[in-house]
């Protein structure tokens, strides 16, 4: 049986931080690979690049990474999709999924849309991430798994709002771009 880690997330836009996630859950599980799922229409969060950029900025960053995919299983329509939505809807046949989070978002899963379907059917990776540890007293955190990584600090929101001064952060390949897109939006 194949083993696939699902790490999701707006991706505005992709950074090594991200990356260092995946590597970190790739090896600590000896998964087959890490798919990469950019949102499409996040309920709680505005996008400032379009599913399109956020996805051709994956593409490219992932081009040679043999064990790293992109999914656009959540383009959609433009409705809102919720986790799980989208993991219902995902071919199971002969293959083990893992869904990767970050620790912050630990204690906000009971809040999730149909929380109690997520914790009952989806096994969840939780990375280890700045943050809140009061989590660890949560009733559901026995059912994930914890996988501990050098912390990576930086999020796409600083990224947008200082591209140049955080140029380091984003991978060479799109670093460029990224700059002078977010540069361009912030009308710097």
């Amino acid at each position: 049986m194949k083993r696939v880690g699902l790490l999701g997330g707006a991706f505005d836009p992709v950074h090594l931080g991200h990356l260092a996630v995946a590597r970190a859950v790739l090896a600590d599980l000896e998964l087959d690979k890490v798919c990469f799922l950019p949102s499409g229409n996040h309920h709680f969060k505005d996008e400032v690049a379009d599913f399109s950029q956020r996805k051709s900025w994956l593409e490219k960053v992932l081009a040679d990474e043999k064990s790293f995919e992109v999914l656009d299983w959540d383009k959609g329509d433009g409705s809102v999709c919720y986790t799980a939505d989208l993991l219902k809807r995902v071919p199971q046949k002969g293959i083990e999924y893992f869904f990767i989070i970050g620790e912050d978002n630990v204690a906000t899963v009971k809040d999730w849309h149909c929380s109690e379907w997520l914790l009952e059917n989806v096994q969840f990776v939780v990375v280890s991430r700045k943050g809140s540890d009061s989590w660890q007293t949560l009733d559901y955190a026995e059912k994930m798994r914890f996988v501990q990584m050098d912390f990576v600090d930086v999020c796409s929101s600083d990224i947008r709002e200082a591209p140049k001064r955080l140029e380091a952060f984003v991978p060479a390949v799109i670093r460029d771009e990224v700059v002078s897109f977010y540069s361009v939006i912030n009308g710097r």
